[in-house]
């Protein structure tokens, strides 16, 4: 594949080189899966999520053998995490909860806290993803109990 195509995909066409939240702005796109027929969103979003990890993964390695560790401009990974928040089997599909698991996602890529940070320190492509990946189950976990206790309120409360 031409270069050019890995640095497209990369870095998310151009989303990365965003001036402000680069990273925000490209874990923005897996939220056009949820407009996918629910017959379709599984199977298109988990094709889409695994050509991007496979054809970007060298790309990252690449880039990162030039000297730039997890580089900002590189934004496919929080594109793979928030896929990976969307694929909860459970994940309630509302706006309201789409916007807090993606406010959530966030502030687990941002402020990575422990063990989140330990991936992202290291070196490698595995790791820039890796990272993600993390903030993602972290995210999926939160959810899920504040998904449940909101349920259990919802009853109680009836």
């Amino acid at each position: 594949m031409n270069q050019k195509v890995y640095i497209n995909l990369a870095t998310l066409f151009g989303i990365g080189y965003a001036r402000y939240a680069p990273g925000t702005i490209g874990s923005i796109p897996p939220l056009l899966f949820l407009l996918l027929p629910e017959d379709y969103f599984y199977p298109i979003t988990i094709v889409i999520l695994a050509i991007s990890i496979l054809i970007s993964y060298k790309q990252v390695e690449k880039i990162e053998s030039d000297g730039h560790s997890d580089p900002g401009f590189v934004v496919v990974d929080e594109f793979v995490g928030m896929s990976f928040v969307l694929l909860m089997p459970f994940f309630p599909k509302s706006i309201f909860w789409v916007l807090l698991s993606f406010t959530i996602f966030r502030f687990f890529d941002i402020f990575k806290p422990f063990p989140i940070d330990k991936l992202n320190s290291r070196e490698g492509a595995f790791f820039v993803f890796a990272d993600d990946v993390l903030a993602a189950i972290f995210t999926s976990l939160t959810i899920y109990i504040l998904y449940v206790c909101n349920q259990i309120l919802a009853i109680i409360l009836l």
